[in-house]
């Protein structure tokens, strides 16, 4: 700042010497007399000037002093104007549809949407715009099962998972409760057993299927670190959705075996921590045999004391082998 004033005064004393200096070319004073000091009004006149008066001829007359500030040295800066900032009035918002349509800065944004396609294997790719809920866990809800995502910093999640029903109803909870449902029609369920869990909170716990006969660790093993591939020729596959780093997750997997597999057994398993040591654990099953309507199976563990950190829990589903069989 203090050289553009420089640079500005500089410039002005410039214009101001030029402009005298093409006056006094011309005989003509800026007080109206001619070079000499004498007036010249006919001088005056020539330049269209009328009752132009000698600054010198005023009595009294004195010319403005200029005051120079000292910017290195703010006590020479005139204080700047306050104003008071009145009190808060304690006004409300009453939240409305329409603040849906805008972000916590109360820029303007688009409704969510969700689009739901049918995807080869009975399963269904998703795509959620929500511009206003970026950075946001959401819960996603279908036949009987849920899980949390997390949207991007634009607000969208796209992901895909099996469905468990030839008409799938998805449900999507954002922030504050705000829901949008959509439903898709999937071909292919009819050829599919699937078997689904669902619970909260407890990243451990989780379904382990033993196909054939298989024991812990055989090639008939499946379970969460040993899923399989959807391709896979050697028989069924594991999905596990949910995300372990949200705050307060839902978790679900969901086994997936052709019709025709009935040598099947499952058993849910939970690892004894000291964050549900002595409690009850609530999870969800879901049964979906060959296109028939999904139906769902409440299970609670009563998880053992807190000596018991480090072991686990293992819980038999003996129904699931004997309902697949009957259903092939």
């Amino acid at each position: 700042m203090r050289n553009m004033r420089r640079v500005t005064l500089v410039s002005a004393t410039f214009l101001l010497a030029a402009a005298t200096g093409h006056l006094m070319q011309n005989g003509i004073s800026l007080g109206g007399g001619s070079v000499d000091g004498a007036p010249n009004e006919a001088s005056a006149l020539a330049l269209g000037l009328s009752n132009v008066t000698s600054v010198a001829n005023i009595v009294g007359a004195e010319l403005p002093s200029m005051t120079l500030i000292n910017l290195s040295d703010p006590a020479t800066l005139p204080p700047l104007p306050t104003r008071p900032i009145p009190p808060d009035t304690g006004v409300q918002h009453e939240s409305s549809a329409a603040d849906a349509l805008y972000d916590n800065f109360w820029r303007s944004c688009a409704p969510p949407v969700m689009l739901l396609t049918a995807a080869p294997g009975a399963m269904v790719d998703m795509d959620l715009s929500a511009p206003c809920h970026p950075d946001e866990q959401v819960l996603l809800r279908y036949d009987g099962i849920g899980f949390n995502v997390m949207t991007d910093s634009t607000g969208r999640y796209m992901g895909v998972f099996p469905a468990l029903s030839a008409t799938t109803k998805v449900d999507a909870i954002l922030r504050d409760d705000e829901q949008i449902s959509t439903v898709v029609t999937v071909p292919g369920t009819k050829t599919l057993n699937r078997i689904a869990l669902s619970w909260r909170s407890v990243p451990g716990l989780g379904l382990n299927v033993f196909e054939y006969g298989a024991g812990y660790g055989e090639v008939g093993h499946i379970h969460a670190a040993a899923p399989r591939e959807p391709q896979t020729d050697l028989g069924g596959y594991l999905i596990s959705l949910g995300d372990p780093g949200l705050s307060q997750p839902m978790f679900a997997q969901v086994y997936t075996a052709p019709v025709g597999l009935t040598d099947v057994s499952f058993t849910l398993e939970a690892p004894v921590t000291e964050g549900d040591c002595g409690q009850d654990i609530n999870a969800n099953s879901v049964r979906a045999f060959g296109g028939a309507t999904p139906e769902q199976v409440a299970l609670s563990i009563a998880m053992p004391e807190c000596d018991a950190v480090g072991d686990a829990v293992v819980m038999p589903l003996p129904d699931l082998p004997l309902s697949l069989a009957s259903a092939g």
